[in-house]
């Protein structure tokens, strides 16, 4: 709008500004609806199917870019991140997590979100139970001061 360009709301929002990342926000989210007519016939309940590919864009605009597309053969997904802030590996947790989620949505429709889960049945064992296998013999014969100092 020309009563309040860009810059000028910028200059209102962000008292310091970092000229190394964008201004307002460095995560963004965007979907892209090209459906016309709805096509039930192209409608599939078979799962996900996953498969990646690498492209060179060079600069990455924000710090994660996650776009989606969705067209009569279904939604395709686009990452583009900042490699001077993310590998690779952590990247594809991210999607991990984000199938995830997706595939535990699916699976509850009416669940609150607080419920649903993110994790494969691998992490979730490791967090739940590895991580948390912390109980230990106390030797009631010494108290806690004794063995603080020890």
């Amino acid at each position: 709008h020309q009563s309040a360009p860009f810059e000028k709301v910028v200059d209102r929002v962000v008292k310091t500004r970092d000229m190394s990342m964008p201004p307002l926000f460095q995560v963004m989210f965007a979907l892209q609806n090209t459906i016309g007519e709805e096509d039930d016939s192209s409608a599939s309940d078979a799962p996900f199917e996953v498969s990646s590919y690498e492209e060179d864009g060079g600069t990455a605009k924000f710090d994660l870019l996650l776009s989606a597309v969705e067209d009569p053969s279904g939604i395709s997904l686009e990452l583009e991140y900042c490699t001077d802030l993310f590998d690779s590996v952590t990247i594809d947790r991210m999607l991990s997590h984000y199938r995830e989620l997706l595939r535990s949505i699916v699976a509850n429709p009416v669940s609150r979100i607080t419920s649903l889960s993110m994790l494969t049945s691998p992490e979730e064992e490791q967090l739940l139970g590895a991580f948390n296998d912390t109980a230990r013999e106390y030797p009631g014969e010494r108290t806690i001061l004794e063995l603080f100092r020890e």
